[in-house]
């Protein structure tokens, strides 16, 4: 059975999947697709986590769920908020 930091690897590897390439139709669907479905499980798996890691990666979601414009919120969380996460994970992978 996978950890929760594991599956919320898996969901972001899914969407950095998503932004390879050339920004096309069909990707900003998968993108769409990846913040309507995916985003509110890997928030459930990112909330599995122990404190602090869990606030540091919540506070990125917390962020973009709060903008009113959702396309600069996105923007923002794929700019920041993506890597930052992925930072947070390898630091509580390590400990």
């Amino acid at each position: 059975m996978a950890t929760a930091a594991e599956n919320l690897i898996r969901h972001l590897d899914r969407l950095s999947e998503e932004l390879r390439g050339t920004l096309t139709p069909e990707k900003l669907e998968g993108l769409d697709e990846w913040f309507r479905l995916e985003a509110p499980e890997a928030c459930r798996n990112a909330s599995r986590l122990p404190f602090p890691y869990n606030q540091r990666i919540l506070r990125h979601f917390r962020r973009m769920r709060e903008e009113e414009r959702p396309l600069p919120a996105i923007a923002g969380f794929l700019r920041h908020g993506l890597d930052e996460i992925y930072d947070i994970l390898r630091d509580y992978q390590s400990v």
